[in-house]
Parts: C-alpha cells; structure tokens; sequence
C-alpha cells in the first residue's frame, strides 16, 4: 500500500450525504492535515492562487470535494451550478466514502432547502445535466434513467441512480489503478478507532488521537450558524444513531424500487 508523501494533496469523496462532512470534520483534528470544505475547495482548485499558505506543521491537505466524485478521470471537472475548471491531477489520492443507499436517500430526501428538499435541489439538476451534456454518462445510464423516471415512486428510484452513478466510480478507479482508500460510513461510525488508524495508515501519518474528538476542537469553513454545509453540526461526537435509519421511513415496496435501482455494486458493498 502506497501512502501520500507529505505536501501532497488528497480528495474526500463519495456520494452527498455518506458522511464526506464528518470525514473532513475529523480529518482536519489531525496536527498533520488540513482540510477544505466545498465551499472554499473548488475555489481553490479552480484557482490556485486562492491557496492559502501552509499552516505550520499541516503537511498534507485535503479537500472535500464530493460533487467531482465521479469526475478525475476526466480533464476537465465541471458541475450544474459551478464554472468548468480544468482537473490538474494525473494520479489523485482519493479517500472514497460509501453509505447504504437506503440511509443516504432518506438524508438526502430529510434535509430541507427551501422549498423542497437536498435531492431536488442539488442532486436532480446534477444529474439532468449530465444526461443532456455528457455523451459517454447518458450512454450509460440513459436507460436506467429512464426506467427510474417511470417507476411508481419515480423521485425515490432517481435518487437512487443518483447514488449509483456516483459511487461506481469507485470501480472505474479501482480498474484504474487510481490511489483509492475505501471507508464505508457504517464502519466509520461504528468503529471510528478502527477505521481512522487505516486511514492514517494510508495517508502515511501517525495516529492522533484527537480524530476520535472532534467535536471538542475548532474548525474551518462553519458558518454564522454554528454549521458546516449540509447542515451538519460540527461539535457532536461521532455516533450511528443514523445507521439503518431508512427502516423508519420506507415501506417494503420502497425499498425494493430503491434496491432494484442501486445496482449490483451495493450487494458487494453490503452483502446482504
């Protein structure tokens, strides 16, 4: 296992709400990385001589970046509300969360954003566009979109193949051979010890103890609010409070259009 030599920089990805928030909120506890949120991020990415100075002692730097995840294989990154920029990373380092489809919709679907929710907002427009603009995307999944967009529960099964286009990048990587650490969100959450030692491993860092407490430490990009992006509140523990949370919310029947849609790689994931 290759690790990342110091300066060098990292990307947390994965599909929205799978937990990118709470990885960089604990990553960034670490005395030898710093981390930017979306906000700042693809600012800088788009435009390096935004980069701030290195922070002394903060060696390695990640950017959470969840709405490229599917995207550095290609030149160029582009989304459905941000000015195209050219993707200046031949071989990233990418630490890819995944979360149970099911849980991540329900999030997807609870958090609101004026007068609808996150999907509507953020993930329908994303995927539209990919459709209408992206030759190789819609050869893909054109006909998947379409057998979503006339299933019985049409907005429940597209945010389903929002979450499958966005996580089978990580086979595409993996074939790839792109520098990919894998974290899936119920481990995180459930064996943050466990988990976060097989991070630092990757990233080449000693242990910090401090990961284990975030919610304890100060943090970049919080809003006026006391939040992160997503509505996320950086100075709670780490918890599973919201694992198999889906079980409250979806009937028998939603879950199976939510299954159905997923894809095989969600049963390698999560053998059932």
């Amino acid at each position: 296992m290759s690790t990342i030599a110091p300066d060098r920089d990292f990307f947390i990805i994965g599909c929205q709400r799978s937990g990118t928030t709470l990885l960089k909120l604990i990553l960034e506890c670490h005395r030898a990385v710093r981390c930017f949120d979306e906000h700042f991020g693809y600012q800088i990415l788009a435009n390096p001589s935004l980069r701030p100075p290195p922070t002394n002692g903060k060696q390695y730097t990640g950017f959470k970046t969840p709405r490229l995840t599917e995207q550095f294989l290609q030149k160029t990154f582009r989304d459905h509300d941000l000015s195209d920029f050219p993707n200046h990373y031949s071989a990233p380092h990418l630490l890819f969360i995944v979360r149970d489809v099911r849980d991540t919709i329900v999030s997807m679907f609870a958090l609101r954003t004026g007068n609808g929710c996150w999907f509507e907002r953020w993930g329908l427009p994303a995927i539209t566009q990919k459709l209408k603009t992206d030759c190789t995307f819609s050869a893909r999944y054109q006909a998947i979109w379409n057998f979503a967009c006339a299933s019985e529960e049409p907005l429940l099964a597209a945010a389903a193949v929002y979450w499958r286009y966005k996580s089978e990048s990580l086979l595409e990587y993996r074939n790839d051979d792109i520098p990919i650490h894998l974290v899936r969100y119920e481990d995180l959450v459930g064996a943050p010890e466990s988990e976060l030692r097989l991070i630092c491993n990757w990233l080449g860092v000693a242990w910090d103890s401090s990961l284990l407490t975030h919610g304890n430490h100060p943090h970049e990009g919080i809003f006026a609010n006391g939040l992160t992006i997503g509505n996320t509140d950086p100075t709670l523990a780490i918890h599973d409070s919201s694992v198999r949370s889906w079980r409250k919310y979806f009937s028998r029947r939603q879950e199976q259009i939510v299954m159905q849609l997923a894809g095989p790689l969600h049963d390698e994931l999560y053998p059932r």
